[in-house]
């Protein structure tokens, strides 16, 4: 499955920051004593679930910059026209067309398009040995 983030344009809403070294390592320590007190159990029969690294880093780089820096870098892609595509747990960067590499064999002069460009396999099928070559994309 997947999820593609389209939005409108808007200026990106950020403001400086200064933080000196000490308050920057405070703000890290804060959080990995946080993640650590979540895994010791109040009770010795449980401990704390797994945490999602990103969405931690994500917490320390809120508490830093005094706001989202993640979404503000999305929109700046999303403002050039770009689209983010959430896919098999990791974002993408992409156009709004689907990326459509077009292969020659060269032995026959026929064009073949490759219609999903996500699925790798045409990699192998498509290879200068076998006699194609990429000719350009849609």
């Amino acid at each position: 499955m997947k999820f593609k983030l389209f939005s409108t344009k808007r200026d990106l809403k950020v403001d400086k920051v200064s933080k000196t070294k000490k308050q920057l390592l405070e703000i890290i320590k804060k959080h990995v004593e946080f993640t650590n007190e979540h895994f010791k159990p109040d009770d010795e029969r449980f401990g704390g679930w797994k945490l999602d690294k990103d969405c931690v880093q994500s917490e320390i780089l809120r508490d830093i910059f005094g706001f989202n820096i993640e979404d503000e870098i999305s929109q700046a892609f999303m403002n050039e026209g770009l689209v983010i595509e959430y896919a098999d747990n990791r974002s993408l960067i992409r156009t709004k067309e689907e990326y459509q590499p077009i292969y020659m064999n060269a032995k026959t002069g026929k064009l073949y398009i490759v219609e999903n460009s996500d699925d790798k396999s045409y990699l192998y099928r498509f290879k200068e040995s076998k006699g194609y070559f990429e000719i350009g994309c849609l």
